[in-house]
This record gives C-alpha cells, sequence and structure tokens, in this order.
C-alpha cells in the first residue's frame, strides 16, 4: 500500500509529534538520573566515607526531581499520542 499525499498540514502535524518525541528523551534522562544519584551514588559514597552524611539531604530533593520528570513524561508521552494521530491521514496501515 503506498501512502497517500503529505500536505502542508500534515507535515505541521509530522512536526508537532516529532517535537513530543524529543521531548521524552531528555525527561527520561533526568528522570533516570535523578533516580541514579538518590537511590545508589549517594548512599553508596556515604557509607564508604567518601561524602560526609549530610549529602544523605541531596535524596529528596533528588526524589521530588525524578517524580516531577515522570510526570512530564507521562503529559509529554500523551502529547505523542495524539500527536500521532495525524499518521493516518497519509498512511492508514499502522501495521505493516
Amino acid at each position: 500500500m503506498d501512502p497517500g499525499i503529505v500536505t502542508g498540514d500534515s507535515w505541521a502535524g509530522i512536526s508537532d509529534l516529532m517535537r513530543a518525541l524529543w521531548l521524552l528523551l531528555p525527561l527520561v534522562v533526568v528522570f533516570g538520573g535523578s533516580l541514579l544519584l538518590s537511590l545508589a551514588v549517594i548512599p553508596s559514597l556515604v557509607t564508604s566515607g567518601e561524602l560526609p552524611a549530610r549529602a544523605e539531604k541531596l535524596r529528596a530533593p533528588l526524589y521530588f526531581v525524578a517524580a516531577v520528570a515522570f510526570v512530564a513524561y507521562l503529559v509529554a508521552l500523551g502529547a505523542v499520542v495524539q500527536a500521532a494521530g495525524i499518521i493516518d491521514r497519509f498512511w492508514p496501515r499502522w501495521w505493516i
């Protein structure tokens, strides 16, 4: 099945889809990095004595950053799902 004609309106929708997709990458990196630091790196360094015990106070803000990044990821994922509807305009078969 050949794809249909891609109009200017479709290109605008594809642009929105790509923008939403690219937004997912930094959100995942921030989420994963915050959890990695707060759950693994900081406790390990405090236990080994490489960091002072007061560094444990950094874990709560990192949990908050991870939670915000996760919620933002869910919102962006919803935007991706909504914007993915543009594909139907020029490619009617989703599963090839």
